[in-house]
């Protein structure tokens, strides 16, 4: 992956002050998409080969395989080497207790399972509690189907049934203590220091303690509908026959 230094891809101007060139990795492949056979019986099992480290993200990432198909999925803290891990698709009338790593539509899953790794919408792949260390919990289900999950902000979301998740908690929860060391080190991770500029404090370093925020609805957007005009002004006259007797 090629750094651009913090400048705008397309003016060349500075943007971010504080980015750098650093180390440029090599960018792997994830799939964030772990959904099980579309039939909702069968079950997609997978086997870990590897868990390693990625310079992209602050999670590690699995290599797991299923026959010949090979791929990068995020892992989770129990997934290691010769682990099964296993994909479903169905919502069962009475809610399961998933074992962790396996992934499972949060609408099958029991009030108060921990999950990772959650799809925002259904089939577009995972968008919450992606990041190391992070998890969230299903609170409750409304009377619409929906399931309400409880995220490591306080936010709560009120998603499909049908949505994606995993059991478990994201890999290397211990991201956020890891020491850096040395001055190189922080700019070879792409950070420079500040310019060192006095700055009175601000509204934000003595943030009021408020009430949590209302439960957030998460709504698929549809796509816009193209309307074609035709203009009859330009090119050959043509006579305007009617499609029925009635002429608008």
């Amino acid at each position: 992956m090629e750094s651009i230094c913090g400048k705008h891809p397309f003016t060349g101007r500075k943007i971010v002050g504080t980015a750098g060139k650093g180390m440029e990795p090599k960018y792997r492949w994830v799939d964030f998409n772990r959904r099980g056979p579309s039939d909702g019986v069968s079950v997609k099992e997978e086997q870990v080969i590897e868990v390693q480290y990625d310079p992209n993200r602050s999670a590690f990432i699995a290599l797991v395989g299923s026959k010949a198909h090979l791929r990068y999925i995020i892992a989770t803290t129990t997934m290691e080497l010769g682990s099964i891990i296993r994909s479903h698709s169905a919502i069962p009338d009475i809610p399961i207790r998933g074992v962790p790593g396996d992934s499972h539509p949060i609408g099958a899953l029991a009030v108060g399972s921990t999950v990772c790794h959650v799809e925002r919408v259904p089939g577009h792949g995972a968008e919450y509690l992606v990041a190391a260390g992070t998890s969230g919990t299903v609170k409750r289900k409304l009377e619409d189907g929906k399931m309400v999950l409880l995220l490591p902000s306080k936010h709560e979301v009120a998603l499909d049934p049908r949505c994606n998740a995993v059991c478990g908690q994201i890999s290397n929860p211990n991201h956020d203590k890891i020491h850096i060391g040395s001055g190189t080190r922080f700019r070879w991770l792409r950070k420079y220091p500040r310019s060192g500029l006095w700055q009175r404090k601000d509204g934000y370093c003595g943030k009021k303690i408020r009430a949590p925020p209302p439960l957030k609805h998460v709504v698929e957007k549809k796509e816009t509908e193209v309307i074609r005009l035709v203009c009859m002004t330009e090119g050959p006259k043509k006579h305007i026959v009617p499609t029925c007797d009635r002429v608008t």
